[in-house]
């Protein structure tokens, strides 16, 4: 929901690092034809996919400062239970260690593991910044979710009610995503409010975490669906 507390959900899209290359083109993509594409993938267990809303880019928390995916070889980092975001952090050397959301704190705060990634939402409310010394704005990874019908309950709706929840659905989204927009300037405030360290990565520092994590759109290519990354990439260059 809007303001809500990111966690880890269901129907939930987490595009690869750093897959949109800003909010606008992430918008512009999941509201066009490659969105509607993705949301129909979810038909065959019963569900109608209307729209996308957002939790936003992840950021990088961690113990130390970041500057490059060098930065975190031999660095144990909490991931959710997420073969491809597993991949993308051994791919730059690092240990992902999955720990429930509500866990990371401790976690964190005990040095069971040294760096996580979270939209500011997640951050700032779950007060991960306070065990941790350095937040990167890195924008490296999108968090959206899925707005879902159960699929027989939609159909037994008559066409007009049918359209008022579609639209609705789509006329929210736009507020939703202005609301976080406008939302996480004052979560920057205060995180540097509380004195940890807040750094933001350059064009050339992304180009880097691009370039060593590759290698897993290619391994995860069959599992996502070949046609369906293709679709997007192409659609991703359009909009850029």
């Amino acid at each position: 929901m809007p303001g809500g507390v990111a966690g880890d959900r269901s129907a939930m899209l987490t595009a690869p690092m750093p897959m949109f290359p800003s909010p606008d083109i992430a918008h512009t993509v999941l509201d066009g034809q490659a969105g509607d594409d993705l949301l129909a993938t979810v038909e065959q267990v019963g569900l109608k996919g209307v729209t996308f809303w957002e939790s936003g880019f992840k950021q990088f928390t961690c113990d130390q400062p970041v500057n490059g995916p060098e930065d975190f070889a031999g660095q144990k980092v909490r991931v959710m239970q997420s073969p491809i975001i597993m991949e993308q952090f051994k791919a730059m050397g690092a240990n992902p260690v999955p720990i429930a959301f509500g866990e990371t704190y401790n976690a964190l705060q005990q040095r069971i593991v040294d760096c996580q990634e979270n939209p500011l939402v997640s951050i700032t409310q779950m007060k991960f910044y306070e065990v941790q010394s350095d937040v990167v704005i890195s924008n490296h990874a999108y968090l959206a979710y899925a707005f879902l019908f159960s699929q027989s309950w939609f159909d037994s709706l008559s066409p007009e009610n049918q359209a008022l929840l579609t639209d609705a659905a789509r006329e929210t989204t736009v507020f939703q995503r202005e609301e976080t927009a406008r939302r996480e300037t004052g979560y920057i405030a205060t995180i540097e409010a509380s004195g940890t360290n807040v750094s933001t990565l350059d064009d050339a520092q992304l180009t880097a975490f691009r370039e060593s994590t590759a290698s897993v759109h290619d391994e995860f290519a069959n599992e996502i669906g070949a046609d369906l990354m293709a679709e997007f990439q192409q659609a991703i260059a359009d909009a850029e």
